[in-house]
């Protein structure tokens, strides 16, 4: 029942984007990568929420934009995967008046699956990430809730 209701989901988002779809949880033992749609999506907005963890899906030799709030600065990524697997790159950008930070991952493989957490100074990011030549995504980010400071 959970992979027809996923795989509901992942049509949805296919079919109006970009939009915001929340993060895929799987029973445990499951592999993340086994939830799979077939075609690439431009842009995947989840709503931030610190207790969940977030698909990232690549295509073999692709390179997937995961953008993190303008002004908000990575401290550190930690990665647990096979490195030869995989290429991830920490890159500045700006967006408006504020500096953008962006990690691009890159899969060399179809198959492989692995996880990163990405901790910035505003939040704590639990990612999956999947190589999969029959999903991508281009650009990951997130809508966040406002904060005290923002109202």
């Amino acid at each position: 029942m959970r992979q027809i209701m996923t795989a509901l989901l992942l049509a949805a988002a296919m079919i109006v984007l970009p939009q915001r779809v929340p993060a895929l949880s799987g029973e445990p033992g499951d592999s993340a990568c086994a939830h799979r749609y077939h075609t690439g999506v431009q842009t995947m907005q989840y709503d931030y929420d610190q207790d969940v963890v977030f698909n990232v899906y690549t295509y073999p030799r692709g390179m997937t934009d995961v953008a993190f709030e303008p002004g908000e600065r990575i401290l550190q990524h930690v990665f647990a995967g096979r490195n030869e697997n995989w290429t991830i790159r920490e890159v500045s950008g700006t967006s408006g008046m504020n500096v953008q930070e962006h990690l691009f991952v890159s899969s060399s493989r179809h198959d492989c699956m692995a996880s990163m957490i990405v901790v910035t100074d505003r939040r704590t990011y639990h990612l999956t990430l999947c190589g999969n030549a029959d999903a991508w995504m281009d650009r990951v980010e997130w809508n966040y809730p406002l904060r005290s400071d923002d109202e």
